[in-house]
């Protein structure tokens, strides 16, 4: 049921895995949402991947990180997550 750009997603028995190699774009961030019983429709990127967290066990925090600072390591989502941080506190200031 996955449809992919540059394998965004790996199946690894039954449970998705982000490719950390690659940002995932809205569509396949849906997809991803959606599998995983999240309702999708007229959800920002931001509110979809939160969910996603919470719905996997975890904070739901992207784009939370002020100063590029955030201590969750491990994290697939902290590469885009700094950049939709940094974008909000730009759209705030104007």
């Amino acid at each position: 049921r996955f449809i992919l750009n540059e394998q965004a997603v790996i199946s690894v028995a039954g449970f998705y895995i982000l490719n950390e190699d690659k940002n995932m774009n809205m569509q396949e961030i849906r997809v991803l949402a959606k599998d995983m019983g999240i309702k999708t429709a007229r959800m920002s990127k931001v509110n979809l991947i939160q969910s996603i967290q919470l719905a996997e066990g975890n904070f739901n925090c992207f784009a939370s990180a002020l100063n590029g600072e955030c201590d969750q390591l491990q994290c697939k989502w902290r590469d885009d997550c700094f950049k939709a941080a940094k974008k909000q506190a730009n759209d705030r200031l104007n």
